[in-house]
């Protein structure tokens, strides 16, 4: 009871870090440091939990990716696999919770050549 007791204080503290934080950056670069660090904090506080991020490259898989766009290659070997992350996904205790959602090449031959 005492451990989430004081991991939602952390998470609460690290609220008001970010808020008292963004009331003084006068630059942008000092916007995405504070940002960066509570990005940071955040995901090491949902690792201790048990959440894994997914940011997968490679072949695409359905059970753990969600297509968003297609991207056309006319090289065969690029074909179904992830060409950049959109949004990443999100395991707890190994059961998916959020799919990685995905831009994945899609293959289609130039018009003047025919696949064997």
């Amino acid at each position: 009871m005492f451990a989430a007791f004081d991991r939602n204080l952390d998470l609460a503290t690290l609220r008001y870090f970010a808020l008292e934080s963004l009331d003084y950056c006068h630059r942008p670069e000092e916007e995405t440091e504070v940002l960066s660090a509570i990005d940071y904090e955040l995901k090491k506080n949902l690792q201790q939990e048990g959440v894994i991020s997914i940011e997968e490259i490679g072949l695409f898989n359905c059970e753990r990716q969600k297509i968003i766009a297609t991207k056309i290659t006319n090289d065969l070997e690029k074909s179904d696999r992830v060409c950049h992350t959109v949004r990443s996904g999100y395991l707890f205790n190994d059961r998916l919770i959020r799919p990685q959602e995905a831009i994945v090449y899609l293959f289609c031959p130039p018009e003047n050549e025919e696949v064997v």
